[in-house]
C-alpha cells in the first residue's frame, strides 16, 4: 500500500499500532501518516480566568502531543520508513476519517483498547466509530494488554482487515 493512516493515542497499544503500519508501506512510494487527536477539554465555564486555564491546558495537551508525533515519525524514519505527522483537534473518528480522505489514504491502522461492551456503550469506540464510517480497508491492532504471550494466533488477529 502506498498510504497508510496510522491512528495513534499514545497508549501501550501505540507501538503494534505503528510497527503494522510500517509492515504495511511498499516502497518506494509508500509512506505512513502517524495521526494524533486531541480531543478538547470538555468543559464549559463561563469565568474568564478559568476558560483562560482550560486553553492553557488545551495548549499544552497539544505541545505535548505534537512532540510524541515527531518522536514517533523520527523513530520510523531511523528504521527507512517514510512518515510525516498530522496532528488535530476535535472528536476522533470524524478528525480520523477527514484525515483518511484529505490524505488519500488506501488504509487505516488503528489500535483497540479491548474495553468491555459496557464501557463502549456508554464511552464508545474509538476503533468501532471508524470501522463503521471509513472509506478504506481498516487494520485493527488489539490490545497488547489482553494478549497471551502464548497465543500463537496474535499475528493473525493484528493483520485482520475490516473493509466496509
Amino acid at each position: 500500500m502506498k498510504t497508510i493512516l496510522a491512528a495513534v493515542d499514545f497508549s501501550p497499544v501505540t507501538s503494534a499500532v505503528l510497527a503494522e503500519a510500517a509492515a504495511l508501506v511498499e516502497p518506494p512510494d509508500g509512506r505512513v501518516i502517524l495521526l494524533h487527536v486531541t480531543e478538547p477539554t470538555a468543559l464549559i465555564i463561563d469565568l474568564a480566568i478559568a476558560s483562560m486555564s482550560v486553553a492553557r491546558v488545551d495548549e499544552v495537551r497539544v505541545t505535548q502531543a505534537r512532540n510524541l508525533l515527531a518522536r514517533l515519525e523520527r523513530e520510523l524514519l531511523e528504521k527507512g520508513v517514510p512518515a510525516e505527522v498530522r496532528h488535530a483537534t476535535g472528536m476522533p473518528v470524524p478528525e480520523i476519517i477527514a484525515a483518511a480522505a484529505a490524505v488519500g489514504a488506501d488504509g487505516i491502522v488503528v489500535g483497540s483498547h479491548g474495553h468491555s461492551t459496557i464501557h463502549d456503550l456508554f464511552v464508545g469506540s474509538t476503533t468501532a466509530g471508524v470501522v463503521k464510517r471509513a472509506r478504506c480497508p481498516i487494520v485493527v491492532v488489539p490490545s497488547l494488554t489482553h494478549r497471551d504471550g502464548n497465543d500463537s494466533k496474535a499475528d493473525t488477529v493484528s493483520r485482520l482487515w475490516c473493509t466496509v
